[in-house]
This record gives C-alpha cells, structure tokens and sequence, in this order.
C-alpha cells in the first residue's frame, strides 16, 4: 500500500474528532430550521389575523337590519374588517378584501408574504401565502324592526333646574314658551271647571272659593313662561318658561330622548317611534308610530312643563296604538317597547272621588295624606304595564330628578311603582333605572338604546 492510500486509510478509520464535526454540521441544520420557523410563524401570525378581521366583518354585515342595502353591507364589512386588521400589521400592508353580498356573506382576504430566511440555500421559497374567509348568513327571523312608545312626563315639576347641564340650546323662545302656556291653561280651566277644590298646600293664597283657588294656580303655573310672578306681581329675573328655557329637567329630557330618537331612525326606515308628552291630561297630540325623525323631533321640541303627575294616561294611550299596530303587523317581525319617564309621585291617575276627598299631597307625598290616592293611582297604572307585558311589550322605566331618584318617602314611592311597571330584570337587561341628574339621564337612554336594538323575537 503505498504512503497515500495508507493516510486515507487511517484518516477514515479514526474517530477523534467526530464530535465537533457533527456539532458544525447540526449547528448549520439547527440555524436553518429556526430560519424557517420564523417565516412559517410569521405566515401563521398573517392568516390568524386575516381570519380575525373577516369573521368580524362578515358578523357586522349580516346583522344590519333587513333592509340595508348590499352596499351598506359591504361598507360596514369593509369598516370592520380595518378595525380588525391595523394598517401596517407586523410591519407589512393591508390586504384589501374581497365582500360578496348575497343570501350569504363573504369576506375573504389574501396576502403574499415575503420569506426572509427560505428563499436562500437549497430551499428557495420566496414567499409564503396566508388567507382569511368567512361566509355568514343573513339573519333573518331573529333580525327585528323596532316600535319604540316614548311616554315623558311633563308635568309642572319637569321645568326645575336642578338636575345640571342638558348639552342642548333652549328649544324655544319667550314667545313662543307663552304661546304654549296659554293653550295649556286654557285645557287647564276647562278640566277644572268640574273639580273641587282640596286643601290648597302652597303659600300666599288668597283665594275665597275652592274655584279661585284652581284657577289661581293655572296662573301662576303660566306665568311662569312670563317675567312676574302671579302670587306677588315681583320680577322673576330667570323665567323658566315652563321648562323651555335653560338647564330644566324638561331640556334634559329633551336632548337624551332626541338622541335615542336619531339612533333608532337613523338605522333603519323600517324602525318607528311613538311618543305620549303627559301630565296630568296629554297637553300635546298624541304621536302614533312614525319612522320620521323630523315628525318626531317637532313634538319633543313643542313639550312644555305644566300640570300634575297622571302615569295612567299615556301607558293607556300606549296600549291602545301597540294593539293596533299589532293588528296591522302581517310579518311579525317587530319588537315592541315603551319607555316611561316621570320626576314625580303618581298623584292623579286615582279615580276622582278618591282625589278630592283625600286632597293633594303633602311633604310626605304620597305616604302622607295622600297614601290611598296614590296607592290607588298606582295600581291603576300598574294593571296596563302588566296588560302591556302579557302582549311581549318590553318596558323601560325612569325615576328622574333628585327627589324620585333617591329614598325619600316620594322616591321610595315612585322607584316602587316604576319597578312594578317595569319588565323585570335579567343578567344582561336592566329595565328600571333612577336618574339623579341631566348626565346619568344621556347615559341611561343610550343603555336603553343599546339594549333595545339588541332584541329580538324568538325562532
């Protein structure tokens, strides 16, 4: 064998050495695999987020009501799919998807991935490529129209200003807040031109007949939309304007209710909304189911404060249009709901034998002198919000102001009602809310809003 066939030889058959020829080797294998990693985790970080943003865009879409078009459907799925999907997500661009708008939805979003560490050496892929897609049914049967009653007190108490800002200007001006008073007073005499007198509790009265009496306080009631006080002929500097003018409880309740308002009709024409101004007798016409905003906000904007508390009124006037919108429903397809709001003790919805023997109220309210008017009153009230329920009308109720709001006697009263009228509570659902101030009030409406566009009738 000749010297260099015997080195080879030699050279093969010794294992010194095998080892850290083995780690170089597994080291360059080892580099490779974990180049490798990083590009296919990458493509998997893409495809999952792809897939997030489709399944939310899709979801969007199939939830607008019926009559959305396809293309507001494919706007709200595109918008969806954005918020889904940041627009340099781990550094690279946006896909744009794909929306089809059928009896299903789809959205489905492609995107090529550059490779960093395969597409060198024996590999060679240059890019890896990811996909979301999702494929949604319309809603059908479960998806809901909305007929929403607003019942909102007007009474006397609703022009206090007392409950902070209502983020709106006045609805009205002087003119036209006195305007408003003198048809109220007039319906006003003409209502008490039947009714005795009770023991008159306000100060300065004069009066020498229970009839004077009556008419006095429908005076001084007005003029509070004037600039002198009836009682004592002195300047009132801030006129309230029976709860047109300022920071009221009335304006407060005008802003939160124009906001649900523009929500409900603004997102579907198929959506109607109702509304009952009461006090103790409904000073302004009755608005039946409308799906025009500008028709409903003319009759919040013409609410005026004045009168006593009467709840029985506009839960009756409810009924009786829900039963014949009921009537006239041929598809079903409708969920209906009644929004009650008061600031005040349930005082005149008792009959009126029970009203003038008892008298008004006292500081106590209605657990004072007037405890059976009122239980009477309320028992009243409550026997249509229990009809109501009985027809799968859903029921919101609202204790507003400091006084209803709070335990006092009269809060304790109202909350008492207003809970009893109310559909009871579920984990997900409140339907009984108290109200201390113009704030809690915007927040309590968009609660409402919210959980009424979230219910639907049954398959």
């Amino acid at each position: 064998m000749t010297p260099i066939a015997s080195f080879i030889s030699r050279f093969i058959r010794c294992a010194q050495g095998n080892v850290l020829m083995l780690t170089g080797l597994s080291f360059l294998f080892l580099v490779a695999a974990g180049g490798a990693g990083v590009d296919f985790g990458r493509q998997q970080l893409f495809r999952m987020k792809m897939q997030q943003a489709s399944d939310a865009a899709a979801l969007a879409a199939a939830l607008l009501p019926p009559s959305a078009t396809n293309q507001e459907r494919t706007d709200v799925a595109l918008r969806y799919f954005k918020l889904n999907y940041p627009a340099s997500y781990l550094g690279s661009d946006r896909p744009e998807p794909q929306i089809t708008i059928g009896d299903n939805i789809t959205v489905q979003a492609d995107k090529t991935i550059a490779t960093n560490f395969i597409s060198t050496g024996n590999v060679r892929v240059q890019q890896l490529d990811a996909q979301g897609r999702t494929v949604v049914q319309k809603a059908r049967n479960g998806l809901t129209n909305y007929d929403v009653f607003l019942l909102m007190d007007n009474s006397g108490s609703m022009s206090a200003t007392d409950v902070g800002s209502s983020n709106t200007t006045p609805a009205t001006n002087i003119a036209q807040s006195t305007a408003a008073g003198t048809a109220a007073c007039n319906n006003y005499y003409a209502m008490y031109s039947q009714v005795v007198c009770p023991t008159y509790p306000y100060p300065n009265q004069s009066y020498q007949n229970p009839q004077q009496c009556l008419v006095g306080e429908a005076q001084r009631l007005c003029n509070l939309a004037l600039t002198t006080d009836a009682y004592t002929g002195a300047s009132i500097s801030t006129p309230q304007g029976l709860g047109l003018i300022g920071n009221t409880r009335l304006n407060a309740l005008r802003y939160a209710s124009l906001q649900l308002v523009g929500t409900l009709l603004g997102n579907s024409p198929d959506n109607r909304v109702g509304v009952v101004a009461w006090a103790r007798e409904n000073f302004l016409p009755v608005l039946d189911f409308t799906n025009n905003q500008s028709t409903v906000r003319t009759i919040i904007n013409a609410m005026f404060a004045f009168d006593a508390t009467n709840s029985t009124n506009p839960l009756v006037e409810a009924e009786t249009h829900i039963d014949d919108a009921i009537s006239a429903d041929s598809t079903g397809n409708r969920v209906r709901a009644v929004v009650l709001l008061t600031d005040g003790v349930n005082t005149f919805s008792g009959p009126v034998t029970q009203m003038t023997t008892t008298g008004l109220y006292d500081a106590n309210g209605c657990s004072g002198n007037a405890s059976v008017m009122c239980t009477a009153a309320n028992l009243n009230s409550l026997d249509v919000c229990t009809r109501l329920k009985r027809k799968n009308v859903v029921i919101y109720t609202i204790a507003f102001g400091p006084e209803v709001s709070s335990a006092t006697p009269n809060g304790q009263q109202a909350q008492a009602f207003l809970r009893g009228c109310a559909t009871p509570d579920t984990p997900n659902s409140q339907h009984f809310f108290p109200a201390a101030n113009a704030v809690q009030l915007n927040a309590i409406f968009t609660t409402i809003t919210t959980q009424i566009q979230n219910l639907r009738i049954a398959e």
